[in-house]
């Protein structure tokens, strides 16, 4: 009887399942990379607005953020808003978690279409205004990645 030497693969039926496992989970990891990787790193808001106010009870505040590029999309991260007077006095504070999924289209004037994120305040959680009803709203929002963007606008308080 002789020995040889080298290595039995067994039957080559077996020996086409890494030849498909493995591009298949390539595919799979370059799919997934391509569905999480949709979120961008934020560099500026393309739209920061607030509309309602004291007579309709309510504040809705609507953001849109852009990356280095331009790129509009969504991003996982943390948003604080903090409203003051015109004396620059807080008249409300609030913080929160959002995650790119909470984000959907929004409209700008003229119709055009952005990836944004809206919420709303209702306008008894705000102080009385002192100072002619007028205020200032910052609203940051500080990415997961460690960028943040910050922006201001004027609003009408009650």
């Amino acid at each position: 009887m002789s020995l040889r030497v080298g290595f039995n693969m067994g039957p080559k039926k077996y020996f086409i399942f890494p030849l498909v496992a493995i591009p298949l989970s390539l595919l799979l990891i370059l799919g997934l990379n391509t569905y999480f990787g949709r979120d961008i790193q934020p560099t500026a808001f393309a739209l920061l607005s607030v509309e309602g106010g004291p007579e309709t009870g309510e504040y809705r505040f609507t953001i849109a953020l852009v990356n280095q590029n331009g790129t509009n999309g969504p991003a996982d991260g943390y948003i604080k808003l903090k409203v003051a007077n015109q004396k620059g006095e807080e008249v409300y504070s609030g913080n929160f978690r959002v995650k790119s999924e909470e984000f959907r289209e929004v409209r700008v004037d003229g119709g055009a279409r952005l990836v944004g994120f809206s919420w709303t305040v209702p306008a008894a959680n705000l102080s009385t205004a002192d100072g002619g009803g007028k205020g200032t709203a910052e609203i940051v929002f500080l990415s997961l990645y460690g960028s943040s963007v910050t922006g201001t606008l004027e609003m009408e308080l009650p």
